[in-house]
């Protein structure tokens, strides 16, 4: 399990940042996000600058977290042996942050700034202010050092000066609509300037969004398809970086649950082809799950996350030289112990509990399948395998699985997938080649 969460005066609701937008880290807030922000996703106006902040000014061995206020309180921080916690009425942060927003806010808001601000970001109070100290301080020396100083300033200069010609020769946004309406067809070099535009976008939020855009008719749904086909042997290999990161990540000596459940939220395919997205950490009727995994069907499976250290089976330290040690020499392991009653425990409440919609953004509920995901299968002995193998066998709807085998999985997947394509690519080719 993560770290406590810290304690506030309201109901918390939590969140992981996207690694994108909110640095990851971890999010409480006691506002309704969706009524506040107008959307689910997983970040906030300035949120970007402000997260960073957070994780970089936070202690080694302790968690960065955001605490979200709507109540008129002073920002502050809280510390506890397991938390850097940062503390930010939301409202006032968002009215005050002007140019590198977080920045911009603490050294207004704090007497005694709780970030370690670079000079400049000390300094940059307002654009006004920050024009002030860039005209008496940014001279023809200290831009040629700063240049000299590493091939990627001289590159930042570059494209200063590129967007400066630019801007002098743009025209309206209105005639650049005008323009792109009135062509008949979109050839490579428009598609170039499309894309580069959407590249000054923060993270992938511009593509996202044409792309959502695209595959709004039928027609645009179906050149996706095709696309994505033909992409195939990209994806695949992609797939296999993020699967050889998750096996660096599992064997990591210092590995956590909270750092399988943040890669595991990014890609929950790895647990399942079904799976189209992931919730960390959701709150039900008298307790919270580790994490819920959203079916392509609307329906929805739960995964108790474990340590990948943790003992499954116990095993005798010492079996017997000349025969099999005694049965009762066997147990599960403790943590094993206890999530296989989490998970049935989990199964009741949820059976019994009514507008699971509305209260926990939860859809009905239908024996959800649950995956406790603890240990290593190279951590056991062939006989605590096979006493694993027959667990399984004799639970209902819960699987115990060894974080590695989770990861073989996926592997064996993308071989079958791969000899499919292989397969059809051939006989497309037999075919193409016969005579008419």
């Amino acid at each position: 399990m993560v770290a406590q969460p810290p304690d506030w005066n309201r109901p918390l609701s939590y969140r992981v940042g996207s690694p994108q937008f909110l640095a990851g880290i971890e999010v409480f807030h006691d506002f309704d996000w969706v009524e506040t922000f107008g959307h689910d996703r997983r970040q906030f106006p300035r949120g970007q600058s402000l997260a960073q902040l957070v994780h970089n000014d936070c202690p080694a061995g302790r968690y960065p977290t955001l605490l979200l206020t709507e109540q008129d309180v002073a920002p502050s921080i809280v510390e506890t042996e397991e938390r850097y916690t940062v503390i930010v009425p939301l409202d006032d942060y968002l009215g005050h942050s002007i140019a590198d927003p977080a920045s911009t806010y603490y050294a207004r808001m704090c007497s005694t700034p709780m970030t370690r601000l670079a000079t400049l970001a000390e300094v940059a109070f307002s654009p006004e202010q920050l024009h002030a100290f860039l005209a008496e301080n940014l001279s023809y020396e200290v831009l040629t050092n700063w240049a000299n100083e590493h091939p990627a300033h001289l590159s930042i200069l570059h494209k200063v000066s590129d967007a400066a010609l630019d801007w002098q020769q743009a025209t309206s946004r209105e005639d650049a609509v005008a323009v792109l309406r009135g062509l008949v067809a979109l050839d490579e070099q428009v598609i170039d300037a499309v894309l580069e535009y959407l590249g000054r976008f923060e993270g992938d939020a511009g593509v996202h969004h044409l792309l959502h855009r695209l595959t709004e008719s039928a027609a645009g749904r179906a050149s996706a398809t095709s696309v994505l086909s033909d992409r195939l042997v990209d994806r695949i290999a992609d797939t296999r970086r993020q699967l050889a990161a998750y096996g660096s990540l599992i064997e990591s000596p210092d590995v956590t649950e909270t750092d399988v459940q943040r890669f595991l939220e990014e890609s929950p395919w790895i647990v399942g082809l079904p799976y189209v997205s992931a919730r960390p950490r959701v709150e039900i009727p008298r307790g919270e799950i580790d994490f819920v995994l959203d079916r392509f069907d609307g329906f929805f499976d739960i995964v108790e996350l474990k340590g990948p250290r943790d003992r499954v089976i116990v095993e005798p330290t010492e079996p017997h030289a000349s025969r099999p040690a005694s049965a009762s020499a066997y147990a599960l392991g403790p943590s094993l112990g206890g999530a296989l009653a989490q998970a049935h425990h989990y199964r009741a409440i949820l059976k019994q509990s009514r507008e699971l919609s509305a209260q926990y953004g939860l859809g009905d509920t239908r024996e959800p399948r649950i995956l406790i995901v603890i240990g290593r299968s190279r951590d056991l002995s062939a006989t605590a395998q096979e006493i694993l193998r027959q667990l399984n066998l004799t639970l209902h709807r819960v699987e115990v699985l060894p974080y590695d085998i989770l990861g073989r999985r996926t592997e064996g997947l993308l071989e079958n997938i791969e000899s499919l394509a292989g397969a059809r690519s051939a006989s497309r080719a037999g075919a193409s080649s016969r005579p008419a």
